[in-house]
């Protein structure tokens, strides 16, 4: 779901089950999240990615699904609560690993928790206790 301008896409066509379904309205991408078994992050490693807080990667864990994503530094503190790699091996060895948990009710509990502490109204409520915004 979403853009593909400058993807790829050959080695994707005629795989049975790989939909390219462009970009959808954001009112309707939590009715396409349901049907997720595991939800990935397959960016490539680049000065910009590496700088990335992926916002998805909140979203993603809001609805307790499993994440794959290549290893960003901005999720390395969430590492025992997604499925990271290095490389394309580790990437599909951490698919398989994500496919066999993805029922894992405790696992699914600790992502739903995990993503309502990083709600904005969380940040926001953090953001606000520090001295920055404290009454002199």
């Amino acid at each position: 779901i979403g853009a593909t301008a400058g993807a790829d896409l050959n080695p994707l066509q005629g795989l049975p089950n790989v939909h390219l379904c462009g970009e959808k309205p954001y009112v309707d991408l939590p009715g396409y999240l349901a049907y997720f078994d595991v939800c990935t992050i397959p960016f490539k490693l680049v000065p910009l990615t590496l700088a990335t807080n992926p916002v998805k990667f909140y979203e993603y864990m809001s609805a307790g699904k499993p994440v794959v994503s290549i290893d960003l530094p901005e999720l390395a503190a969430y590492a025992d609560d997604c499925y990271l790699a290095h490389n394309a091996r580790e990437f599909i060895e951490q698919l398989e690993k994500a496919m066999e948990q993805r029922q894992d009710e405790e696992k699914i509990r600790r992502r739903i928790e995990l993503a309502k502490e990083n709600s904005w109204d969380a940040r926001v409520k953090s953001l606000l206790k520090t001295a920055a915004f404290s009454k002199p």
